[in-house]
């Protein structure tokens, strides 16, 4: 019978896959972290999307006014909701109160969703305040650095909270309060949970499919975005995705697919 002697490898042999290994590690983590960041925008979008195609169907099933309630700011809420801040949504029934709009409770089964991991709801603007060039929409359209070079009148660098409190964007949810000690506070636990009447916003749809209270069509700006050190952190500019939704129709589509 032949015998066949077990190779070891030698410390060398170890030292350089271990030294091969690194340098492909060093090389393709950054490539694979541009990949799932550029996944997460696309995810984000995509979800912020189906949602408010659930809004306008659960209005119409329903002939309610359905609103899409969107935290908006890291002020005062709650530390569960943080992470839904910049593209979370719930859904939540209102009703017409003068010329307000009021919180009249959950829709049954909804909870918060579409959490921010790396991507976020950066923007939402008229279709009024669109920059073009040339009669064209410009290929650059998510203006970081507040620059007006044919992009959306857009300015992202003094952080998400301005880009929600444009009028006529989203509309402020009046709620049912209480009084505790010399405070007013919501009764409902989870609008109490958002904190300031900032992230009390919503994007409400009608029994008829449409937007209610928006006169102009909008667009919604996603981008590689982070939350840091109570600064907004913006690593890829150039990754971004635009939606645009019809307040009339309540069709939501995303701008590439116009092409």
């Amino acid at each position: 019978m032949k015998m066949y002697k077990k190779h070891s490898f030698t410390l060398i042999e170890l030292l350089a896959v271990i030294a091969i290994t690194a340098l492909l590690i060093g090389i393709f983590t950054p490539a694979f972290s541009r990949m799932m960041l550029g996944n997460k925008v696309e995810q984000m979008a995509s979800n912020f999307k189906t949602g408010m195609e659930v809004a306008q169907a659960k209005a119409v099933a329903s002939r309610k006014h359905v609103a899409m309630v969107m935290p908006s700011t890291f002020k005062d809420i709650d530390p569960k909701l943080k992470s839904f801040v910049g593209g979370g949504y719930r859904f939540a029934f209102v009703k017409k109160d003068g010329d307000k709009w009021k919180f009249a409770g959950w829709v049954p089964g909804s909870a918060w969703s579409n959490m921010s991991d790396g991507a976020m709801l950066v923007g939402i603007v008229s279709r009024k305040d669109w920059y073009v060039e040339e009669g064209k929409r410009s290929s650059g359209l998510l203006n970081l650095n507040g620059n007006d070079s044919g992009k959306p009148n857009v300015s992202l660098a003094s952080g998400i909270d301005d880009q929600f409190t444009g009028a006529g964007i989203l509309t402020d949810l009046e709620v049912d309060k209480e009084t505790v000690g010399e405070t007013e506070e919501p009764v409902d636990a989870d609008m109490k949970a958002l904190g300031c009447d900032e992230n009390r916003r919503a994007l409400i749809f009608s029994p008829f499919g449409g937007c209610s209270d928006t006169g102009s069509v909008l667009l919604f700006f996603f981008t590689e975005a982070r939350f840091t050190n109570d600064n907004y952190q913006y690593d890829n500019e150039d990754n971004f995705m635009v939606m645009k939704l019809n307040p009339i129709t309540g069709k939501v589509l995303f701008l590439a697919d116009e092409e």
